[in-house]
C-alpha cells in the first residue's frame, strides 16, 4: 500500500522517514502511544473522485478506517 510521496521540497511522511532509514541500514524507533488513521494514496484518490461526481462542498475530513499506533503503522511499513 502506499502513503504518498512529498515534494523534493516539501517534508518527509513517516513511512518514507521508516524506509530510507532502513535501507541506510539504521535503526527506527517509533512510539507505540500516538494513535493515526493513516490513508492510503488509492483511497484518497477514490474519495475525491467521489466528492467530484457526488458535487459535495464544504470542509471534508477524510481518514483511513483503521486506528493503529504509530509502531504498528512502522510494522506494516
Amino acid at each position: 500500500m502506499r502513503y504518498g510521496w512529498p515534494h523534493q521540497s516539501g517534508r518527509n511522511n513517516p513511512a518514507e522517514s521508516w524506509i530510507k532509514a532502513l535501507r541506510a541500514l539504521n535503526p527506527v524507533s517509533v512510539v507505540d502511544d500516538v494513535y493515526s488513521q493513516p490513508l492510503s494514496v488509492y483511497d484518497c484518490a477514490r474519495l475525491i473522485w467521489v466528492v467530484c461526481e457526488t458535487k459535495l462542498s464544504g470542509i471534508l475530513h477524510i481518514s483511513g478506517i483503521e486506528h493503529v499506533s504509530l509502531y504498528e503503522f512502522a510494522t506494516e511499513v
